[in-house]
């Protein structure tokens, strides 16, 4: 019994360690960010901004593109599950 305790002990130390660990790391990534985001924020100047704009239409124009690329796919997909099915079917009946 005392061996089992001094386990579970063992291992709730082990636990709190890596708790620990994982709060030091926590703030190291808050602190990371932190600095890049005023890295980002000074680095966003009027001078540039409208450079920003049109990186950002471009962006924008790409991802409607792969939206509607993804919508025809999928509708792709869906008429051959239909059509496959439907052989299924025939070949099981």
């Amino acid at each position: 019994m005392e061996k089992k305790l001094d386990s579970i002990l063992e291992y709730l130390e082990l636990l709190k360690h890596g708790q620990e660990r994982l709060e030091e790391n926590q703030e190291r990534l808050e602190e990371k960010i932190d600095h890049l985001s005023s890295e980002t924020r000074s680095g966003f100047t009027d001078e540039n901004s409208e450079d920003y704009k049109e990186i950002f239409k471009g962006v924008s124009r790409q991802m409607r593109n792969l939206q509607i690329d993804v919508d025809f796919l999928s509708g792709k997909t869906g008429k051959h599950d239909l059509k496959l099915n439907r052989i299924e079917k025939r070949i099981q009946s």
